[in-house]
């Protein structure tokens, strides 16, 4: 295993030494490391390895306790996040910055705002700027009128790592930057990072899904608990070395349990629409049994699922739980009702959590809300034993959720709807930006659920968690129903050519 050997080209960036410690919880462990001009350069490693630590020092956004930085060959220390953007080091954060109430116009320009000669925003001027930027890099489609609040977490990614690309950076980086995107999406980002690439600057790139690492990266840095665990050339190492050195134990291999058939029939849809964005929507879902929902983003997935959890008003059609038809107005019905839904969002920031409370808060909510009777000492008792089933790692119940790592966070998350003991779970992308370790325990927890009886909704953008995981596999396609495929024909073949219509006929 042979490590990346470095060019006679100076760095644009080199970090010596680097150490972070929180407490007792060391965080980076005498990390070095070069990031050389033209390159597109990975960090691998779990949720907690250091990663996001690490490029927080660099954008000036943490301060290391101990180590060097060289900017160029030129020694600096950066305070504040305003003094690495004047440099070029521009950062695109898993945790979105966009102001939610501001438009999108308005978020792209923030800093720049164009101003009549009265010094009044000028909007017109402002929008067009907007569009045109927009359109330069394809998505044209995105309402620059429209605030960011009411955009789908994919558009709003794609505003901010367009905005952070407008500031011409000399390096890029990029904290699962791709988490919440399409295929179609991520193909179009990674585009612009060849162009930066071509121009001779830089990009450090994280993210857990190991494809786009193959198809994007130059070369590769694994971090374990804080350390440097080597860097390499794209192609001198394999995916299981990736990953044994990311873990520390051989690659996860996961096979679909097989569980007893239950026919058993605990929810129906008839019919469902919404607007233009659900048509005629058809589907039953039976007891104890893991049911996929595919296809690219924004075929109608998301309001399909904040449908049936009373997210969405006006809707038209049919909702059966068990033999009898209901209507669910709000969320509160649905985790209350005789046979009770949980929704684990796909936002963890804005919609699964509250960053500011503590776990403990943040876990009694959905219980309490429920209507299940604990007393406090019996609710405590409970949250602490999911914490250890979830194996959340955390210094206590009364540390902040913002505090935890991002596969934890989204732990505390799916234990708050544990903590409900609900019938049908409905999971949103649920491993969007954790580590293979998050994700492994994750899938294991969805087939206990489904061992038990429990009935599990599941909508993902990683087609392999559809083939391992599911029974059965509704494939949506522009707002309806275009395939469900059973067990036996599940493939990410099938999944891919009924995604994109090229499969030979629909449902």
């Amino acid at each position: 295993m042979s490590s990346f050997t470095e060019s006679q080209m100076i760095p644009v960036i080199e970090a010596v030494n680097i150490g972070k410690r929180y407490g007792n919880t060391v965080a980076l462990d005498d990390i070095s490391l070069k990031i050389m001009p033209g390159t597109i350069h990975g960090l691998l490693g779990e949720n907690g390895a250091g990663k996001s630590t690490f490029i927080k020092i660099l954008a000036g956004v943490t301060q290391p306790d101990e180590g060097s930085i060289f900017f160029k060959g030129r020694k600096l220390k950066i305070q504040k996040p305003k003094e690495a953007v004047s440099l070029g080091l521009i950062s695109v954060f898993q945790e979105l910055s966009l102001v939610p109430e501001l438009s999108v116009a308005e978020a792209l320009f923030l800093d720049n705002l164009p101003r009549t000669g009265l010094g009044n925003i000028d909007y017109k001027k402002l929008n067009n700027s907007a569009r045109s930027l927009l359109s330069s890099y394809g998505f044209e489609k995105i309402n620059t009128k429209e605030l960011i609040k009411d955009h789908p977490l994919a558009d709003r990614q794609i505003v901010e790592i367009i905005k952070c690309l407008n500031l011409s950076p000399e390096i890029l980086f990029m904290d699962e930057g791709t988490s919440t995107l399409s295929a179609k999406e991520v193909a179009a980002v990674f585009s612009f990072l060849r162009i930066l690439k071509k121009q001779g600057k830089s990009v450090v790139f994280i993210s857990h899904r190991m494809s786009e690492i193959q198809d994007i990266c130059d070369v590769y840095t694994v971090f374990r608990d804080g350390k440097n665990m080597g860097t390499f050339n794209k192609g001198s190492i394999s995916d299981d070395q990736l990953i044994g050195l990311m873990v520390g134990e051989k690659s996860f291999v996961h096979l679909r349990k097989k569980r007893k058939k239950n026919e058993t029939m605990i929810l129906e849809i008839k019919n469902l629409g919404w607007e233009n964005a659900l048509k005629d929507i058809s589907l039953n879902i039976k007891k104890g049994e893991i049911f996929g929902i595919g296809g690219l983003n924004g075929q109608g997935q998301m309001e399909l699922l904040y449908s049936l959890f009373g997210v969405l008003k006006s809707t038209t059609g049919e909702v059966y739980l068990g033999n009898k038809k209901v209507r669910i107005n709000n969320p509160s019905e649905a985790i209350s009702g005789k046979i009770r839904l949980a929704l684990i969002p796909e936002d963890r920031k804005t919609e699964g959590g509250i960053l500011e409370m503590t776990v403990l808060e943040n876990m009694s909510i959905a219980a309490i809300c429920s209507g299940t009777k604990r007393n406090n000492k019996t609710l405590k008792n409970d949250i602490e034993t999911v914490v250890r089933k979830l194996n959340i790692k955390t210094a206590g119940l009364n540390s902040q959720l913002s505090s935890l790592s991002g596969g934890n966070q989204q732990k505390v998350i799916i234990g708050k709807w544990l903590m409900t003991d609900a019938d049908i779970y409905i999971f949103h992308d649920p491993t969007r930006g954790i580590d293979i370790k998050a994700k492994h325990d994750i899938y294991s927890l969805i087939e206990e659920l489904a061992e038990k009886g429990k009935s599990v909704i599941l909508f993902s953008t990683e087609l392999q968690e559809l083939v391992w995981l599911c029974d059965r596999v509704a494939i949506l396609y522009e707002n309806s129903i275009r395939k469900i495929f059973d067990e036996e024909d599940i493939s990410e073949k099938n999944i891919v050519e009924a995604s994109l219509a090229m499969d030979k006929q629909g449902a």
